[in-house]
């Protein structure tokens, strides 16, 4: 969706890794984007962790480039209003550390590497499988690069999302219900009787994702109504 809503915005794409087609080096990629003098060089990927307690989406820029670093700063304000895992900020590049992204120290143009979601975590990962969240991560690079550029924002389709959402809404009818980072898993909050919340997926029938404010995660679909 990425490159279908940039060229509803008016931007000219060049795709120097083809979508589902054999992996590019990235030295080739990196070739292409300075051959090609673009204007913005934008890498979109999902995370993994050793730990599958850590989720959420950030992004990276090399930490000389004020430009790059500009990107970054819009980026996450527009991450953090569209994506519905937290926001774990941004982070400029650096030689001699593990952030010395190639494709952000190579390039000669303004360029953003994001990490929309870590793969590795239950919640992220149902999130990632969501088609609905992957056009909100395409949607908040394509409403960065239209700020960044100081031009205005076109989406493809209108969405009418508080009506969509009060679709989804249901009610806690019991007087504590717990709020898990898993199936059966550790609780990382509680929603009172009477609250009202927002079902992201159903997991398995019996458990589902859901979110109030800022917390989200699995509860015992049972006790909702």
């Amino acid at each position: 969706m990425a490159k279908e809503l940039a060229e509803h915005n008016g931007f000219k794409v060049v795709l120097v890794q083809p979508l589902n087609g054999k992996e590019v080096p990235l030295s080739h990629r990196v070739e292409t984007a300075n051959a090609e003098k673009v204007d913005l060089y934008l890498s979109t990927h999902a995370d993994a962790s050793g730990n599958a307690g850590v989720r959420g989406h950030w992004s990276f820029y090399w930490g000389t480039s004020a430009n790059s670093k500009k990107f970054a700063e819009i980026w996450k304000k527009n991450a953090k209003e569209l994506l519905e895992n937290p926001s774990r900020g941004i982070i400029g590049s650096q030689l001699n550390h593990w952030t010395n992204f190639y494709v952000l120290r190579a390039t000669n143009m303004p360029a953003n590497l994001s990490e929309n979601g870590f793969m590795t975590n239950p919640l992220d990962k149902e999130l990632l499988l969501s088609s609905a969240f992957r056009k909100n991560a395409a949607r908040a690079q394509i409403k960065t690069a239209c700020e960044f550029f100081g031009l205005p924002f076109k989406d493809l389709h209108q969405e009418k999302k508080e009506e969509q959402t009060l679709e989804d809404r249901h009610e806690v009818i019991t007087e504590s219900l717990n709020v898990r980072n898993d199936v059966m898993g550790t609780i990382i909050g509680k929603f009172k009787a009477g609250y009202k919340v927002d079902k992201l997926f159903d997991f398995d029938g019996t458990w589902w994702v859901v979110r109030r404010g800022e917390l989200i995660g699995f509860v015992n679909s049972n006790f909702l109504k």
